[in-house]
């Protein structure tokens, strides 16, 4: 039986011993944990945990110029090209 390992969503699964996915963000300032995509002609380099939503917000021309997860420390955000900030903070049910 294969071990168990954390998926990208933080659950355990049967799978390999090594997972593609990072269990935690990097530490700030530091790249290792983010994918290249292509963005209104350049690449962009994207945390992620959050390049699945930022791909979708630019497929759906919503064009992204910025985007940080807050690696477990603050409030991530991803900037729009029209100027507004989408603020992306863990949900914590209420009691």
């Amino acid at each position: 039986m294969a071990d168990k390992h954390i998926d990208h969503t933080g659950r355990k699964s049967a799978g390999p011993t090594r997972s593609i996915f990072p269990v935690r963000c990097c530490p700030m300032g530091t790249y290792s944990h983010t994918v290249s995509m292509p963005i209104a002609g350049r690449v962009a380099y994207v945390d992620l945990c959050i390049a699945d939503l930022v791909a979708c917000l630019n497929a759906g021309n919503l064009r992204t110029t910025e985007s940080c997860c807050g690696h477990g420390k603050q409030d991530g955000y991803i900037l729009l090209e029209d100027g507004r900030e989408l603020v992306i903070r863990r949900f914590e049910p209420k009691g």
